[in-house]
Protein backbone atom coordinates (compact mmCIF):
# COMPACT_ATOMS: atom_id res chain seq x y z
CA UNK A 1 0.00 0.00 0.00
CA UNK A 2 1.25 3.40 -0.86
CA UNK A 3 1.55 6.25 1.59
CA UNK A 4 -1.65 8.19 1.03
CA UNK A 5 -1.40 12.59 0.82
CA UNK A 6 -4.54 13.39 1.30
CA UNK A 7 -5.49 17.47 0.01
CA UNK A 8 -9.28 17.34 0.19
CA UNK A 9 -8.92 20.17 3.54
CA UNK A 10 -5.92 21.74 1.99
CA UNK A 11 -6.75 25.79 0.38
CA UNK A 12 -4.42 26.60 -2.31
CA UNK A 13 -2.33 29.54 -1.85
CA UNK A 14 1.04 31.27 -2.20
CA UNK A 15 3.14 29.61 0.46
CA UNK A 16 5.50 30.80 2.16
CA UNK A 17 8.96 28.82 2.59
CA UNK A 18 12.49 30.39 4.13
CA UNK A 19 15.17 29.83 1.88
CA UNK A 20 16.49 26.59 4.58
CA UNK A 21 13.44 25.12 4.34
CA UNK A 22 12.98 24.61 0.25
CA UNK A 23 17.05 23.61 0.78
CA UNK A 24 15.89 20.53 2.67
CA UNK A 25 13.03 19.64 0.90
CA UNK A 26 15.35 19.93 -2.43
CA UNK A 27 17.96 17.26 0.01
CA UNK A 28 15.12 14.94 0.76
CA UNK A 29 13.50 15.21 -3.17
CA UNK A 30 17.03 13.84 -4.11
CA UNK A 31 18.73 11.74 -1.37
CA UNK A 32 17.99 8.64 0.23
CA UNK A 33 17.84 8.43 4.20
CA UNK A 34 20.70 6.83 4.70
CA UNK A 35 22.71 9.31 2.70
CA UNK A 36 21.23 12.07 4.77
CA UNK A 37 23.72 12.09 7.77
CA UNK A 38 26.86 12.65 5.22
CA UNK A 39 24.50 15.30 4.02
CA UNK A 40 24.63 16.93 7.52
CA UNK A 41 27.92 16.93 8.52
CA UNK A 42 28.35 18.42 4.70
CA UNK A 43 26.24 21.34 4.80
CA UNK A 44 26.61 22.23 8.52
CA UNK A 45 23.74 24.63 9.39
CA UNK A 46 21.55 23.54 12.37
CA UNK A 47 18.18 24.13 11.00
CA UNK A 48 19.49 21.07 8.67
CA UNK A 49 20.55 18.96 11.06
CA UNK A 50 17.47 19.40 13.10
CA UNK A 51 15.12 18.38 10.55
CA UNK A 52 17.22 15.18 9.01
CA UNK A 53 19.19 13.87 12.05
CA UNK A 54 18.01 11.10 14.06
CA UNK A 55 18.28 12.73 16.97
CA UNK A 56 15.13 14.24 16.59
CA UNK A 57 13.17 11.19 17.56
CA UNK A 58 14.94 11.20 20.78
CA UNK A 59 11.68 13.55 21.86
CA UNK A 60 9.69 10.04 21.40
CA UNK A 61 11.60 7.30 20.89
CA UNK A 62 11.29 6.55 24.69
CA UNK A 63 7.69 7.20 25.20
CA UNK A 64 5.58 3.80 26.19
CA UNK A 65 3.15 3.94 23.67
CA UNK A 66 0.50 1.29 24.21
CA UNK A 67 0.83 -1.88 21.24
CA UNK A 68 -1.73 -1.64 18.08
CA UNK A 69 -2.76 2.37 19.47
CA UNK A 70 -3.78 4.90 16.17
CA UNK A 71 -2.02 8.35 16.74
CA UNK A 72 -2.71 11.43 15.20
CA UNK A 73 0.30 14.14 14.56
CA UNK A 74 0.00 17.48 14.20
CA UNK A 75 2.01 19.95 12.34
CA UNK A 76 4.49 16.83 11.21
CA UNK A 77 6.83 19.74 9.38
CA UNK A 78 9.46 17.28 7.22
CA UNK A 79 8.50 14.24 9.05
CA UNK A 80 10.79 14.54 11.85
CA UNK A 81 9.20 11.79 14.06
CA UNK A 82 6.51 10.78 12.26
CA UNK A 83 8.65 7.45 11.30
CA UNK A 84 9.05 6.79 15.37
CA UNK A 85 5.53 7.23 15.30
CA UNK A 86 4.60 5.10 12.24
CA UNK A 87 6.80 1.92 13.92
CA UNK A 88 4.81 2.03 17.18
CA UNK A 89 1.87 2.68 16.00
CA UNK A 90 -1.09 0.26 14.26
CA UNK A 91 -1.53 3.55 12.78
CA UNK A 92 -0.90 7.22 12.00
CA UNK A 93 -2.56 10.20 10.22
CA UNK A 94 -0.05 13.16 9.94
CA UNK A 95 -1.45 16.69 9.28
CA UNK A 96 0.93 18.75 7.66
CA UNK A 97 0.00 22.60 6.25
CA UNK A 98 2.38 23.33 3.58
CA UNK A 99 1.96 20.78 0.18
CA UNK A 100 5.78 20.87 -0.19
CA UNK A 101 6.58 19.78 2.96
CA UNK A 102 3.74 16.84 2.97
CA UNK A 103 5.38 15.85 -0.68
CA UNK A 104 8.55 15.63 1.32
CA UNK A 105 7.52 13.64 3.54
CA UNK A 106 5.95 11.63 1.35
CA UNK A 107 9.20 11.03 -0.28
CA UNK A 108 10.94 10.78 3.04
CA UNK A 109 8.96 7.79 4.45
CA UNK A 110 7.86 5.88 0.57
CA UNK A 111 8.04 2.67 2.37
CA UNK A 112 5.79 3.31 5.38
CA UNK A 113 2.25 1.76 4.80
CA UNK A 114 0.62 2.35 7.79
CA UNK A 115 0.59 6.02 7.01
CA UNK A 116 -1.75 9.06 6.04
CA UNK A 117 -0.88 12.61 5.45
CA UNK A 118 -3.57 15.18 5.22
CA UNK A 119 -2.48 18.61 4.05
CA UNK A 120 -4.12 21.86 6.04
CA UNK A 121 -5.10 23.65 8.98
CA UNK A 122 -6.49 22.25 12.01
CA UNK A 123 -9.45 24.66 11.51
CA UNK A 124 -10.26 23.15 8.31
CA UNK A 125 -9.99 19.64 9.14
CA UNK A 126 -12.64 17.46 10.42
CA UNK A 127 -11.35 13.60 10.98
CA UNK A 128 -14.05 10.48 11.15
CA UNK A 129 -12.14 8.53 13.43
CA UNK A 130 -10.51 8.99 17.58
CA UNK A 131 -7.40 8.09 18.56
CA UNK A 132 -5.25 7.09 21.54
CA UNK A 133 -2.97 9.38 21.47
CA UNK A 134 -2.55 13.37 19.96
CA UNK A 135 0.87 14.82 19.17
CA UNK A 136 1.22 18.19 18.70
CA UNK A 137 4.78 19.18 17.61
CA UNK A 138 6.45 23.06 18.10
CA UNK A 139 3.68 25.00 19.34
CA UNK A 140 5.85 28.01 18.98
CA UNK A 141 5.99 27.93 14.95
CA UNK A 142 2.84 27.64 14.53
CA UNK A 143 -0.08 30.58 13.94
CA UNK A 144 -2.87 28.72 15.84
CA UNK A 145 -2.71 29.18 19.99
CA UNK A 146 -2.36 26.16 22.68
CA UNK A 147 -5.74 26.72 23.83
CA UNK A 148 -6.94 26.16 19.68
CA UNK A 149 -4.82 23.21 19.57
CA UNK A 150 -5.90 21.81 22.61
CA UNK A 151 -9.71 22.03 21.87
CA UNK A 152 -8.85 20.70 18.31
CA UNK A 153 -7.21 17.71 19.57
CA UNK A 154 -10.06 17.03 23.02
CA UNK A 155 -12.57 16.56 19.39
CA UNK A 156 -11.05 13.95 18.33
CA UNK A 157 -9.56 12.06 21.28
CA UNK A 158 -10.80 8.89 22.95
CA UNK A 159 -11.74 9.09 26.34
CA UNK A 160 -8.59 7.66 27.78
CA UNK A 161 -6.29 9.15 25.15
CA UNK A 162 -2.91 11.01 26.00
CA UNK A 163 -2.18 14.39 24.37
CA UNK A 164 1.43 15.35 23.92
CA UNK A 165 3.22 18.48 22.67
CA UNK A 166 6.17 20.59 22.61
CA UNK A 167 6.66 24.08 23.10
CA UNK A 168 9.80 26.49 23.81
CA UNK A 169 10.12 27.87 26.71
CA UNK A 170 10.37 31.93 26.36
CA UNK A 171 12.49 32.47 29.64
CA UNK A 172 14.46 29.31 28.58
CA UNK A 173 18.44 29.82 29.37
CA UNK A 174 19.14 29.30 25.44
CA UNK A 175 16.93 32.24 24.12
CA UNK A 176 19.37 34.63 26.33
CA UNK A 177 22.33 33.67 25.02
CA UNK A 178 22.68 33.59 21.34
CA UNK A 179 21.64 35.95 18.36
CA UNK A 180 19.77 32.85 16.64
CA UNK A 181 16.75 33.81 14.31
CA UNK A 182 14.70 30.99 16.31
CA UNK A 183 15.22 33.02 19.21
CA UNK A 184 14.81 36.76 17.66
CA UNK A 185 12.19 35.77 15.57
CA UNK A 186 8.35 36.85 16.55
CA UNK A 187 7.33 33.63 18.20
CA UNK A 188 4.81 31.87 20.40
CA UNK A 189 7.38 30.30 22.86
CA UNK A 190 5.34 30.18 26.20
CA UNK A 191 6.39 29.76 29.69
CA UNK A 192 5.61 27.31 32.18
CA UNK A 193 3.07 29.30 33.65
CA UNK A 194 1.28 30.44 30.54
CA UNK A 195 1.09 26.68 29.77
CA UNK A 196 -0.31 25.54 33.44
CA UNK A 197 -2.85 28.91 33.48
CA UNK A 198 -4.37 27.92 29.47
CA UNK A 199 -4.60 24.18 30.94
CA UNK A 200 -6.58 25.46 34.02
CA UNK A 201 -8.56 27.12 31.56
CA UNK A 202 -9.94 24.48 29.47
CA UNK A 203 -10.38 22.40 32.77
CA UNK A 204 -7.28 20.46 32.46
CA UNK A 205 -5.61 19.52 35.49
CA UNK A 206 -3.93 15.92 34.88
CA UNK A 207 -0.58 16.95 33.06
CA UNK A 208 3.10 15.94 33.42
CA UNK A 209 5.90 18.23 32.33
CA UNK A 210 9.24 16.77 30.69
CA UNK A 211 12.26 19.62 30.71
CA UNK A 212 14.51 17.91 27.35
CA UNK A 213 18.23 19.27 27.33
CA UNK A 214 19.12 21.21 25.05
CA UNK A 215 16.18 21.80 23.84
CA UNK A 216 13.02 19.73 22.12
CA UNK A 217 14.38 19.36 19.03
CA UNK A 218 17.67 17.74 19.64
CA UNK A 219 17.18 16.07 22.95
CA UNK A 220 20.10 14.39 24.82
CA UNK A 221 18.55 14.27 27.83
CA UNK A 222 14.96 14.91 29.44
CA UNK A 223 14.31 15.46 32.98
CA UNK A 224 10.68 15.42 34.88
CA UNK A 225 9.77 17.20 38.68
CA UNK A 226 10.53 13.82 39.75
CA UNK A 227 14.13 13.85 38.65
CA UNK A 228 15.55 17.40 38.24
CA UNK A 229 18.90 17.88 37.35
CA UNK A 230 21.85 18.04 39.60
CA UNK A 231 25.08 19.92 39.27
CA UNK A 232 26.97 16.75 38.29
CA UNK A 233 24.04 15.40 35.97
CA UNK A 234 23.28 19.01 34.38
CA UNK A 235 26.31 18.19 32.19
CA UNK A 236 24.49 15.64 29.98
CA UNK A 237 22.98 19.26 28.63
CA UNK A 238 24.79 18.46 25.01
CA UNK A 239 24.56 21.96 23.75
CA UNK A 240 24.02 22.50 19.85
CA UNK A 241 24.27 25.66 18.16
CA UNK A 242 24.97 26.87 15.01
CA UNK A 243 28.43 28.54 14.00
CA UNK A 244 27.02 31.73 13.01
CA UNK A 245 25.72 32.16 16.27
CA UNK A 246 26.97 34.07 19.13
CA UNK A 247 27.09 32.76 22.23
CA UNK A 248 27.54 34.87 25.61
CA UNK A 249 27.70 32.04 28.45
CA UNK A 250 28.35 28.43 29.09
CA UNK A 251 24.46 27.17 29.06
CA UNK A 252 25.23 24.39 31.37
CA UNK A 253 27.93 26.84 33.71
CA UNK A 254 24.30 29.39 33.40
CA UNK A 255 22.09 26.23 34.57
CA UNK A 256 24.91 25.18 37.47
CA UNK A 257 24.00 28.83 39.29
CA UNK A 258 20.02 28.36 39.12
CA UNK A 259 20.41 25.22 40.35
CA UNK A 260 22.39 25.64 42.94
CA UNK A 261 20.49 29.15 43.76
CA UNK A 262 17.07 26.63 43.79
CA UNK A 263 16.05 23.61 42.19
CA UNK A 264 12.74 24.34 41.11
CA UNK A 265 14.14 27.46 39.24
CA UNK A 266 14.94 24.80 36.66
CA UNK A 267 11.70 24.17 35.93
CA UNK A 268 11.03 28.26 34.77
CA UNK A 269 14.21 28.50 32.87
CA UNK A 270 14.17 24.98 31.61
CA UNK A 271 14.87 25.38 27.23
CA UNK A 272 11.60 23.71 26.11
CA UNK A 273 8.90 21.48 27.22
CA UNK A 274 7.02 18.24 26.86
CA UNK A 275 3.69 18.41 27.89
CA UNK A 276 1.61 14.91 28.57
CA UNK A 277 -1.91 15.43 29.22
CA UNK A 278 -3.11 12.18 30.58
CA UNK A 279 -5.29 10.32 33.34
CA UNK A 280 -2.52 8.12 34.08
CA UNK A 281 1.34 7.96 34.91
CA UNK A 282 3.77 6.06 33.08
CA UNK A 283 6.19 6.37 35.97
CA UNK A 284 9.24 7.47 33.77
CA UNK A 285 11.36 10.27 35.49
CA UNK A 286 14.11 10.35 33.44
CA UNK A 287 15.72 9.71 29.88
CA UNK A 288 18.99 10.03 28.81
CA UNK A 289 20.38 9.75 25.38
CA UNK A 290 24.31 9.39 23.59
CA UNK A 291 23.97 11.55 20.82
CA UNK A 292 27.83 12.12 20.84
CA UNK A 293 28.23 9.13 20.03
CA UNK A 294 29.06 6.65 17.41
CA UNK A 295 25.80 4.65 16.33
CA UNK A 296 27.14 1.43 17.45
CA UNK A 297 27.31 2.96 21.13
CA UNK A 298 24.23 5.28 20.30
CA UNK A 299 21.72 3.57 23.70
CA UNK A 300 19.00 5.40 25.70
CA UNK A 301 18.75 4.88 29.45
CA UNK A 302 15.53 5.37 30.96
CA UNK A 303 14.35 5.98 34.99
CA UNK A 304 11.31 5.08 36.27
CA UNK A 305 10.25 4.97 39.74
CA UNK A 306 12.94 1.88 41.17
CA UNK A 307 14.92 0.80 38.24
CA UNK A 308 16.11 1.90 34.80
CA UNK A 309 16.65 0.41 31.66
CA UNK A 310 19.20 0.91 29.15
CA UNK A 311 18.51 -0.44 24.86
CA UNK A 312 20.19 0.48 21.92
CA UNK A 313 18.58 3.34 20.12
CA UNK A 314 20.10 1.74 16.33
CA UNK A 315 20.07 -1.93 15.37
CA UNK A 316 23.51 -1.18 15.21
CA UNK A 317 24.23 -0.67 18.95
CA UNK A 318 22.79 -4.21 19.54
CA UNK A 319 26.29 -5.44 20.23
CA UNK A 320 27.42 -3.29 22.77
CA UNK A 321 24.05 -3.98 24.81
CA UNK A 322 25.52 -7.78 24.21
CA UNK A 323 28.89 -6.52 25.49
CA UNK A 324 27.50 -4.59 28.85
CA UNK A 325 25.66 -8.03 29.70
CA UNK A 326 29.35 -9.90 29.63
CA UNK A 327 30.34 -7.22 32.06
CA UNK A 328 27.40 -7.68 33.98
CA UNK A 329 28.53 -11.48 34.39
CA UNK A 330 32.23 -10.64 34.57
CA UNK A 331 31.56 -8.57 38.05
CA UNK A 332 29.34 -11.33 39.19
CA UNK A 333 32.34 -13.60 38.67
CA UNK A 334 35.12 -11.57 40.86
CA UNK A 335 32.23 -11.17 43.45
CA UNK A 336 31.85 -7.44 43.32
CA UNK A 337 28.29 -6.21 43.90
CA UNK A 338 26.45 -5.31 40.82
CA UNK A 339 23.02 -3.51 40.61
CA UNK A 340 22.37 -4.57 37.06
CA UNK A 341 20.65 -7.55 35.28
CA UNK A 342 19.34 -7.83 31.47
CA UNK A 343 16.76 -9.75 29.51
CA UNK A 344 16.74 -10.20 25.82
CA UNK A 345 16.68 -6.55 24.76
CA UNK A 346 17.17 -4.26 27.61
CA UNK A 347 19.80 -3.80 30.66
CA UNK A 348 18.54 -3.04 34.19
CA UNK A 349 20.12 -0.77 37.08
CA UNK A 350 18.14 -1.45 40.31
CA UNK A 351 17.93 2.16 41.72
CA UNK A 352 18.60 2.83 45.53
CA UNK A 353 16.91 6.35 45.94
CA UNK A 354 17.39 7.14 49.08
CA UNK A 355 21.27 6.62 48.93
CA UNK A 356 24.39 8.87 47.42
CA UNK A 357 26.66 7.68 44.97
CA UNK A 358 29.54 7.56 46.13
CA UNK A 359 30.95 10.82 44.87
CA UNK A 360 28.58 12.90 46.34
CA UNK A 361 29.58 11.18 49.61
CA UNK A 362 33.08 12.48 49.10
CA UNK A 363 31.59 15.60 47.80
CA UNK A 364 29.40 16.07 51.11
CA UNK A 365 32.96 14.97 53.10
CA UNK A 366 34.47 17.81 51.20
CA UNK A 367 31.94 20.67 52.45
CA UNK A 368 32.31 19.38 56.01
CA UNK A 369 35.86 19.58 55.93
CA UNK A 370 36.49 15.62 56.65
CA UNK A 371 39.21 15.35 54.18
CA UNK A 372 40.58 12.62 56.21
CA UNK A 373 37.47 10.96 55.84
CA UNK A 374 37.20 11.67 52.07
CA UNK A 375 40.89 10.21 51.47
CA UNK A 376 39.99 7.07 53.77
CA UNK A 377 36.58 6.24 51.65
CA UNK A 378 39.09 6.49 48.20
CA UNK A 379 41.30 4.06 49.58
CA UNK A 380 39.01 2.02 51.11
CA UNK A 381 37.55 2.11 47.26
CA UNK A 382 40.41 1.83 45.49
CA UNK A 383 41.81 -1.35 47.78
CA UNK A 384 38.36 -3.40 47.95
CA UNK A 385 38.86 -3.23 43.48
CA UNK A 386 42.59 -4.16 43.56
CA UNK A 387 41.73 -7.22 45.95
CA UNK A 388 38.71 -8.39 43.79
CA UNK A 389 40.31 -7.81 40.00
CA UNK A 390 43.88 -8.42 40.07
CA UNK A 391 45.48 -11.30 40.84
CA UNK A 392 49.26 -10.82 40.67
CA UNK A 393 49.89 -14.61 39.34
CA UNK A 394 48.50 -13.74 36.06
CA UNK A 395 50.97 -13.18 33.61
CA UNK A 396 49.48 -10.69 31.49
CA UNK A 397 50.50 -9.60 27.88
CA UNK A 398 50.06 -7.05 25.26
CA UNK A 399 48.48 -4.14 28.10
CA UNK A 400 46.12 -1.65 26.94
CA UNK A 401 49.33 0.37 26.11
CA UNK A 402 50.74 -1.59 23.57
CA UNK A 403 47.68 -2.36 22.33
CA UNK A 404 47.13 1.85 21.96
CA UNK A 405 50.53 2.74 20.89
CA UNK A 406 51.31 4.67 24.59
CA UNK A 407 54.78 4.79 25.73
CA UNK A 408 55.28 4.02 29.36
CA UNK A 409 58.87 3.32 30.87
CA UNK A 410 59.41 0.20 31.94
CA UNK A 411 60.26 1.07 35.20
CA UNK A 412 56.77 2.88 35.74
CA UNK A 413 54.98 0.14 33.94
CA UNK A 414 56.40 -2.58 36.32
CA UNK A 415 54.38 -0.66 39.12
CA UNK A 416 51.36 -0.48 38.06
CA UNK A 417 48.67 -3.42 38.76
CA UNK A 418 46.99 -4.68 35.74
CA UNK A 419 43.68 -6.30 35.50
CA UNK A 420 42.50 -8.99 32.72
CA UNK A 421 39.18 -7.46 32.32
CA UNK A 422 39.02 -4.36 32.43
CA UNK A 423 36.02 -2.63 33.16
CA UNK A 424 36.88 0.61 33.60
CA UNK A 425 33.59 2.18 34.29
CA UNK A 426 34.04 1.29 38.01
CA UNK A 427 34.15 4.92 39.19
CA UNK A 428 32.95 6.65 42.12
CA UNK A 429 29.55 7.85 39.95
CA UNK A 430 28.54 4.91 39.21
CA UNK A 431 28.23 3.08 42.76
CA UNK A 432 26.44 3.67 45.98
CA UNK A 433 27.84 3.47 49.26
CA UNK A 434 25.68 1.18 51.48
CA UNK A 435 26.25 -0.13 54.85
CA UNK A 436 29.73 0.43 54.15
CA UNK A 437 29.26 -1.87 51.13
CA UNK A 438 29.92 -0.43 47.54
CA UNK A 439 27.48 -1.47 44.91
CA UNK A 440 28.06 -0.60 41.14
CA UNK A 441 25.81 0.05 38.30
CA UNK A 442 26.06 1.19 34.67
CA UNK A 443 29.48 -0.49 33.37
CA UNK A 444 29.67 -0.17 29.58
CA UNK A 445 33.23 -0.12 28.80
CA UNK A 446 35.80 -2.61 28.94
CA UNK A 447 39.63 -3.00 27.75
CA UNK A 448 41.89 -5.80 28.33
CA UNK A 449 44.36 -5.71 30.29
CA UNK A 450 44.29 -2.26 32.05
CA UNK A 451 46.28 -0.78 34.89
CA UNK A 452 43.55 -0.65 38.67
CA UNK A 453 45.47 2.56 38.92
CA UNK A 454 43.98 3.91 36.01
CA UNK A 455 40.33 2.90 36.99
CA UNK A 456 41.14 5.02 40.23
CA UNK A 457 42.78 8.19 38.47
CA UNK A 458 39.39 7.95 36.22
CA UNK A 459 37.02 7.99 39.21
CA UNK A 460 39.38 10.94 40.86
CA UNK A 461 39.40 13.11 37.34
CA UNK A 462 35.67 12.55 37.11
CA UNK A 463 34.51 13.62 40.22
CA UNK A 464 36.70 16.55 39.89
CA UNK A 465 34.98 17.69 36.38
CA UNK A 466 32.22 18.21 38.89
CA UNK A 467 32.95 20.31 41.46
CA UNK A 468 35.95 22.75 40.63
CA UNK A 469 36.91 22.74 44.60
CA UNK A 470 38.04 19.36 44.38
CA UNK A 471 42.24 19.35 43.92
CA UNK A 472 42.69 16.12 41.35
CA UNK A 473 46.73 16.88 41.27
CA UNK A 474 46.57 16.25 45.03
CA UNK A 475 44.72 13.18 45.10
CA UNK A 476 46.66 11.96 42.49
CA UNK A 477 49.68 12.70 44.29
CA UNK A 478 48.33 11.12 47.26
CA UNK A 479 47.53 7.61 45.32
CA UNK A 480 51.19 7.54 43.82
CA UNK A 481 49.65 7.88 39.99
CA UNK A 482 50.74 11.51 39.53
CA UNK A 483 53.62 10.15 37.78
CA UNK A 484 51.56 7.98 35.40
CA UNK A 485 49.23 10.87 34.42
CA UNK A 486 50.00 11.61 30.84
CA UNK A 487 49.94 7.78 29.57
CA UNK A 488 46.94 8.01 31.33
CA UNK A 489 45.17 11.14 29.43
CA UNK A 490 46.28 10.02 26.27
CA UNK A 491 44.61 6.61 27.28
CA UNK A 492 41.75 8.46 28.14
CA UNK A 493 41.46 10.43 25.12
CA UNK A 494 41.99 7.34 22.65
CA UNK A 495 38.93 5.72 24.39
CA UNK A 496 36.84 8.60 24.58
CA UNK A 497 37.78 8.81 20.26
CA UNK A 498 36.76 5.44 19.99
CA UNK A 499 32.81 5.89 20.38
CA UNK A 500 32.80 9.99 19.70
CA UNK A 501 30.34 10.90 17.11
CA UNK A 502 33.40 13.56 15.65
CA UNK A 503 30.51 15.81 13.76
CA UNK A 504 28.30 16.21 16.81
CA UNK A 505 31.37 16.51 19.19
CA UNK A 506 32.93 19.17 16.91
CA UNK A 507 29.07 21.12 17.35
CA UNK A 508 29.33 20.86 21.09
CA UNK A 509 33.27 21.69 21.33
CA UNK A 510 33.10 24.61 18.63
CA UNK A 511 30.05 26.19 20.85
CA UNK A 512 31.96 25.85 24.00
CA UNK A 513 35.31 27.02 22.20
CA UNK A 514 33.37 30.32 21.42
CA UNK A 515 31.96 30.97 24.39
CA UNK A 516 35.41 30.31 25.79
CA UNK A 517 36.75 32.49 23.36
CA UNK A 518 34.51 35.12 24.16
CA UNK A 519 34.78 34.77 27.74
CA UNK A 520 38.61 34.35 27.64
CA UNK A 521 38.40 37.53 25.31
CA UNK A 522 36.12 39.58 28.56
CA UNK A 523 38.98 38.06 30.59
CA UNK A 524 42.25 39.55 28.93
CA UNK A 525 40.18 42.77 29.27
CA UNK A 526 39.44 42.52 32.29
CA UNK A 527 42.81 41.56 32.97
CA UNK A 528 44.47 44.48 31.10
CA UNK A 529 42.19 46.88 33.19
CA UNK A 530 43.56 44.77 36.56
CA UNK A 531 46.99 45.30 35.28
CA UNK A 532 46.83 48.90 34.58
CA UNK A 533 45.00 49.48 37.63
CA UNK A 534 48.08 47.36 39.43
CA UNK A 535 50.79 48.85 37.60
CA UNK A 536 49.09 52.36 38.75
CA UNK A 537 49.14 51.37 42.32
CA UNK A 538 52.48 49.87 42.16
CA UNK A 539 53.15 53.24 40.87
CA UNK A 540 51.68 55.00 43.67
CA UNK A 541 53.38 52.98 45.92
CA UNK A 542 56.50 53.01 45.05
CA UNK A 543 55.73 57.12 44.67
CA UNK A 544 54.49 56.73 48.49
CA UNK A 545 57.82 54.89 49.00
CA UNK A 546 59.75 57.07 48.00
CA UNK A 547 58.24 60.21 49.80
CA UNK A 548 58.30 58.25 52.66
CA UNK A 549 62.33 57.92 52.15
CA UNK A 550 62.57 61.50 51.16
CA UNK A 551 60.27 62.22 54.32
CA UNK A 552 62.53 59.77 56.73
CA UNK A 553 65.69 62.21 55.03
CA UNK A 554 64.64 65.11 55.88
CA UNK A 555 63.71 64.26 59.56
CA UNK A 556 66.79 62.68 59.87
CA UNK A 557 68.39 66.00 58.77
CA UNK A 558 66.08 67.93 60.94
CA UNK A 559 66.88 65.89 63.86
CA UNK A 560 71.00 66.36 63.60
CA UNK A 561 70.30 70.13 62.85
CA UNK A 562 68.19 70.17 66.38
CA UNK A 563 71.26 68.30 67.81
CA UNK A 564 73.45 70.61 66.28
CA UNK A 565 71.86 73.75 67.44
CA UNK A 566 71.34 72.11 70.91
CA UNK A 567 74.94 71.44 71.46
CA UNK A 568 77.27 73.49 73.72
CA UNK A 569 80.05 74.07 70.57
CA UNK A 570 76.87 75.22 68.35
CA UNK A 571 75.95 77.82 71.53
CA UNK A 572 79.73 78.48 71.74
CA UNK A 573 80.18 79.90 68.76
CA UNK A 574 77.01 81.44 68.06
CA UNK A 575 78.18 84.98 69.09
CA UNK A 576 80.95 84.42 65.66
CA UNK A 577 78.17 83.16 62.90
CA UNK A 578 76.18 86.56 64.44
CA UNK A 579 78.85 88.79 63.74
CA UNK A 580 80.03 86.78 60.60
CA UNK A 581 76.33 87.71 59.91
CA UNK A 582 76.19 91.10 60.46
CA UNK A 583 79.63 91.77 58.78
CA UNK A 584 78.14 90.19 55.91
CA UNK A 585 74.63 92.81 55.70
CA UNK A 586 77.19 95.95 56.16
CA UNK A 587 79.07 95.09 52.98
CA UNK A 588 76.03 94.41 51.10
CA UNK A 589 75.00 97.69 51.94
CA UNK A 590 78.13 99.22 51.29
CA UNK A 591 78.40 97.63 48.32
CA UNK A 592 74.69 98.98 47.12
CA UNK A 593 75.63 102.43 48.54
CA UNK A 594 78.84 102.55 45.63
CA UNK A 595 76.56 101.32 43.03
CA UNK A 596 74.02 104.02 43.95
CA UNK A 597 77.13 106.90 43.67
CA UNK A 598 78.60 105.93 40.49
Amino acid sequence: MLLKVNLDFYKEKQEKLKNVEKDIIEIIKKNNKEEYEKIIENDKRLEVLKALSIIRENIINWYPFELNANILEVNANFGEITEELCIKANNVISIEKSKYKAEAIKKRLAEIENLEIIVGKINNIELNQKFDYICINGLEEQEESLKEYVIFAKRFLKDDGIILFTCNNRFGVETWNCNSPENTEKKKNMSKKEIENTLQQLGIDNYKFYYPLPNYKLPNVIFTDKHLPSQESILRDLTLHDEKEILMFDEREKYKEIIKEDIDLFKIFANSYLVEISNSDNKIEFVSFGNSRKDEYKIKTVILEDIAYKKNVKKEGKKHIDEIKENIDILKQFNINILDSYDEEKVYSKLIKNEKTVDKVLINKLEEGKEEELINLINKFYIELKEKLYNEKEQLKNTVFEKYNIDIKQDKNTKLHYIKYGIFDLIFQNCFYIDNQFYFYDQEWREENIPIEFILYRSINYLANSRLEIDRNLLYEKFEIMEYIEEFEKLEEILQEKIKDNFIWKIHATNNTTVKNIYDTQIHYKNLKAIAEQELENEKESKKAEIEIREQKIKELKDELNYMKNSRSWKMTKIFRDLKKSMSNERKELKNDTKKEN
